[in-house]
């Protein structure tokens, strides 16, 4: 929650940031659906304390929000893969999460990743 406080600190009364009204707030009174990019990207923070730390966690974090604004986010990093798709369970997105085999062709696993999504959204 300090995040909150040292951005939104300039802009209103920073005594009212503070205590359990503050919390309260977030918690009780802001509507999920009006900020869906703090909830994902506040799900990927949860969700990688459950799977390998590794230096890209932080850059994860950020990537987690294309969730949702694509059709399909492709990755070979099981760990990421692991975290968008628990997100995916949790919330609604709109980008389908697909885990490419880097041994093999990435660039073969990626065409054949768009091709199948290409494919199931023409059939809707």
């Amino acid at each position: 929650m300090r995040d909150y406080y040292d951005w939104m600190a300039p802009y209103v009364n920073a005594d009212c940031l503070v205590g359990d009204d503050y919390m309260r707030f977030w918690l009780r009174d802001v509507r999920l659906r009006a900020i869906p990019f703090n909830v994902v990207t506040g799900l990927a923070e949860y969700y990688q304390l459950f799977h390998k730390v590794s230096h890209g966690n932080f850059i994860d974090v950020l990537h987690a929000n294309y969730l949702l604004t694509t059709d399909l986010m492709i990755t070979a990093d099981k760990s990421f893969h692991r975290v968008m798709t628990d997100i995916s369970g949790t919330v609604s997105v709109r980008a389908e999460v697909d885990l490419i085999d880097p041994g093999s062709s990435p660039l073969r696993s990626v065409v054949d990743a768009v091709h199948r999504v290409s494919n199931e959204q023409s059939r809707v």
